[in-house]
């Protein structure tokens, strides 16, 4: 599935998302509305692969931030991948890495999403 703002991957109980570019104020809210429309769905373990996006918006990291407490409110998680240098000095900044842990690859992030899922 693939809209102009975001790849998504669905792979066993794990929702991958790609941000096709960067998420600015207008593209954070409609991600909001796509973590609703996964969470209705009954996903609730998400990785947010960052390999496209550069530049990380205050609105960006509100969404973010959001994004993982209405997960983790019903026993999901949210985790973020693929996240370039310049990003990862901001989520360390603002310590987005204390609510969620960070990846190298999708593929380590989906790892430990799996373990997850399975165990609860």
């Amino acid at each position: 599935m693939e809209n102009s703002l975001m790849k998504i991957d669905i792979q066993d109980e794990v929702a991958v998302l790609v941000p096709m570019k960067d998420l600015d104020e207008v593209h954070s809210a409609r991600f909001q509305e796509l973590i609703r429309e996964i969470v209705k769905k009954g996903l609730l373990f998400v990785v947010l692969d960052l390999q496209n996006v550069n530049y990380l918006a205050s609105a960006t990291l509100g969404m973010i931030a959001a994004s993982i407490e209405t997960l983790a409110s019903r026993g999901g998680k949210l985790v973020l991948s693929n996240v370039n240098q310049e990003a990862l000095r901001i989520l360390n900044v603002v310590k987005l890495e204390e609510v969620t842990s960070i990846h190298t690859t999708t593929e380590k992030a989906l790892e430990a999403l799996n373990q997850l899922s399975k165990a609860g």
